[in-house]
């Protein structure tokens, strides 16, 4: 499985936390590279303060937006569609798996100074998503129709 933020890899292969930096989407994908490398550098010199960067994947669950809310208000909508018919892979995680990786970030103390990413597994986005976005485009379509 491929995981998105350390860019787009050539090698077809998993990528792990030993994988390069290679960010994408621009600023913000540097600014975010340069900062978790900061951080690990300054890890090694910051004496009792602990510092673990965790790298979650797609999060989703309740209170969620991008990857829970925002595509079910955008089916609401009829803004919603599927880019290469929902083909592409989503690594997914889901919160509370976030907040558990991120207590034992803070309290497994070897934890200090290394990355991590978090996550459950991957699928293709047309599964991950279609459980939030088809009841919604199905109402929709029953009233469509029934409208006529």
């Amino acid at each position: 499985m491929l995981f998105r933020s350390f860019g787009f890899p050539e090698t077809g292969t998993s990528v792990d936390e030993t994988f390069p930096y290679s960010p994408y989407g621009g600023e913000y994908g540097q600014s975010k590279a340069a900062m978790e490398r900061w951080c690990l550098k300054r890890a090694e010199t910051s004496g009792s303060t602990r510092i673990v960067v965790l790298n979650p994947t797609s999060v989703f669950g309740p209170g969620g937006g991008a990857f829970t809310t925002l595509p079910v208000r955008l089916a609401q909508g009829g803004q919603f569609c599927w880019i290469e018919g929902g083909r592409g892979v989503c690594n997914y995680t889901y919160v509370a798996n976030v907040v558990d990786a991120i207590l034992a970030a803070a309290s497994v103390r070897a934890a200090h100074g290394r990355r991590f990413i978090i996550n459950d597994g991957h699928m293709s986005w047309k599964a991950f998503l279609s459980p939030l976005v088809e009841p919604v485009t199905d109402r929709k379509s029953t009233r469509l129709n029934s409208s006529h």
